[in-house]
């Protein structure tokens, strides 16, 4: 998990700017969001994890609409 975490953020390297802060409280918040309701528990592998990221995805757009 850490692993993939350090990933992301190296794949997300960016500079904050003031006119970014709006779009990155909403990344954090998804992020919030994700750690709640996916992340909560011991996934056993990278595959299941990408399978319940796509699930978990689709359903968070679907409700959005």
């Amino acid at each position: 998990m850490l692993r993939i975490l350090i990933a992301w953020i190296g794949v997300l390297r960016f500079i904050i700017r003031l006119s970014m802060a709006g779009w990155f409280n909403v990344a954090e918040c998804e992020l919030s969001v994700l750690s709640r309701q996916c992340l909560d528990r011991r996934i056993p592998g990278i595959k299941v994890l990408n399978e319940q990221l796509v699930t978990w995805e689709e359903n968070r757009n679907n409700d959005v609409k």
